[in-house]
């Protein structure tokens, strides 16, 4: 039994660390976002310290007593393997994760050593004492394994990034294009892209690849001397994080979306927020061309000096540089006025009128890039825009059956939340909610949660919340009779379908939380 214990305990062990490092992965392996994780792991696993002192108590005693303690860890174990959790994301086997557990193996086998040493010093029967000690500390010693590899890490990236900065440097003619926003700029950078890449040779940085390192990944594996235009998208979880990317871009035009309080858990305040957003333009040259929102209050009353145009994009100011003139909402329909005057009209697959600005922001950089002798047709503009497909799990439409299914997962934004019950608003079936909320609000959590809790019950017949630390004061503001809670989203979405088989309705999926907020 015990030798089958050993081993059991033995791959569980395994599975955290590679659990841990999952996480890690998704945190960008920055350190101080993984308290979410090791909180978790020291609430949820208690009863693994419990089993550790329990079993130091009774080994000592007769066989009976070391059986029941064996077979209680099993119970433990047991317990583990009824509470796993299929991650969203899987962990990505790179160079720098292997690095990572050649040093939590060589940590392991330390431990192991110097465990086994005192335990025979002190004279105490070993059995399960080594791998206890391994799951009450592995939280602490991983982290100084993340600590041991940075210097090597940090040499490696800064070679990394030299390199990509040296390849944008030679490019004489490269088109540098930098978008950013607390949302929006990952589906305004895939329509910009669509827009250019059949015309002229356009790199961009893939998927949700706005990191430092994802753009110096993007920048060293494709773009060459034949690279005629770049579009680097900017993210930050801290401040710098943008600066930081504009060291290696050096952009010729700089976009930003939107700004709101999206990761504010992090930033702690609007103004952090704001000024990271805004390290995009600051970091620019004066020859540069800066695009933004006049619609947004924390853009509009920005002052910017330091390049030699900015051009205000508007869906509500008939004023605006560029306005945009919403006709019909499904499908989506709309007008561009430059300086007041008719530009273009166009129509699109895509829903909900934040695609609209994301199309509007688009075109005027598409428009603005003739400076640059870069220039698409009004007719390939209609043709691609009208041929747009949603991006997956970004208000993605499916027929199902009897079932009308709007994926909109991977948003985690207000303005999206709200423009997302717009569409399924006024459907003729039964509507349908599954949600968590919205997370990484801060001190405006209570604030924004009624306002989208104001609008579900508008909107919804039926309302299925996930639940977890962000979805309470959710709850507490839906009085409704219709408000079911789950622990996943597989099983509010079974229990949806099985209740409703004869019925027509339409279901919103709307902001599937990651792994590395959400342990699921």
């Amino acid at each position: 039994m015990i030798y089958i214990l050993n081993a059991l305990f033995v791959i569980l062990f395994i599975y955290l660390n590679f659990d841990y490092l999952n996480i890690l992965q998704q945190n960008h392996y920055k350190i101080e976002p993984m308290r979410f994780h090791i909180r978790n792991y020291y609430k949820r696993y208690l009863i693994w310290l419990v089993s550790f002192l329990t079993f130091n108590f009774l080994a000592s005693f007769n066989v009976i007593n070391v059986l029941l303690v064996e077979v209680f860890s099993f119970c433990i174990l047991m317990y583990y393997v009824m509470h796993y959790k299929k991650k969203i994301i899987k962990l990505k086997f790179t160079k720098r994760i292997i690095r990572i557990l050649l040093i939590f193996f060589f940590l392991n086998t330390l431990i192991i050593i110097l465990t086994k040493i005192i335990l025979f010093k002190l004279d105490i029967k070993d059995n399960l004492t080594s791998i206890n000690i391994l799951l009450l500390i592995y939280p602490l010693y991983n982290i100084i394994g993340i600590r041991i590899n940075y210097p090597l890490e940090k040499s490696i990236n800064k070679k990394y990034i030299k390199n990509a900065k040296n390849i944008i440097d030679t490019n004489q003619n490269l088109i540098k294009i930098g978008i950013t926003g607390s949302f929006g700029k990952t589906s305004t950078k895939n329509i910009l892209y669509q827009l250019l890449k059949d015309s002229y040779l356009t790199v961009s940085t893939p998927k949700s690849y706005n990191t430092l390192l994802g753009v110096t990944k993007t920048i060293n594996e494709s773009v060459d001397q034949t690279t005629q235009i770049f579009i680097a998208e900017c993210g930050a979880t801290s401040n710098g994080d943008i600066k930081e990317i504009m060291e290696v871009v050096k952009p010729t035009i700089g976009v930003i979306i939107n700004i709101g309080p999206q990761h504010l858990e992090s930033f702690k305040t609007i103004e952090n927020i704001v000024n990271t957003k805004f390290e995009l333009i600051d970091s620019m040259s004066y020859e540069g061309i800066a695009i933004i929102n006049s619609d947004n209050e924390y853009i509009k009353n920005r002052t910017i000096n330091n390049v030699k145009k900015v051009i205000n994009v508007s869906l509500v100011d008939k004023n605006a540089d560029y306005y945009a003139q919403i006709t019909n909402l499904n499908p989506l329909e709309f007008i561009i006025y430059k300086n007041g005057k008719f530009e273009i009209e166009l129509t699109t697959n895509l829903l909900g009128r934040h695609n609209v600005q994301n199309i509007l922001f688009s075109y005027v950089v598409i428009d603005n890039l003739k400076e640059f002798n870069i220039k698409i047709t009004k007719e390939k503009i209609k043709e691609v825009v009208k041929s747009l497909e949603p991006a997956k799990h970004r208000l993605e439409y499916k027929k199902i059956k009897n079932i009308h299914l709007y994926d909109d997962s991977y948003n985690s934004n207000v303005v999206g939340f709200k423009n997302a019950c717009e569409v399924v608003r006024d459907l003729p079936y039964r509507k349908i909610i599954i949600t968590p909320g919205i997370v990484e609000l801060g001190k405006e959590e209570l604030i924004i949660t009624k306002e989208i809790a104001s609008v579900i019950k508008d909107t919804f017949d039926d309302i299925y919340i996930i639940e977890n630390k962000a979805s309470i004061n959710l709850i507490n503001n839906l009085k409704n009779d219709n408000v079911f809670i789950y622990s996943s989203f597989k099983d509010a979405y079974n229990d949806c379908i099985d209740k409703y088989q004869e019925e027509e309705i339409a279901i919103l999926i709307e902001n599937d939380l990651p792994d590395n907020y959400l342990e699921r």
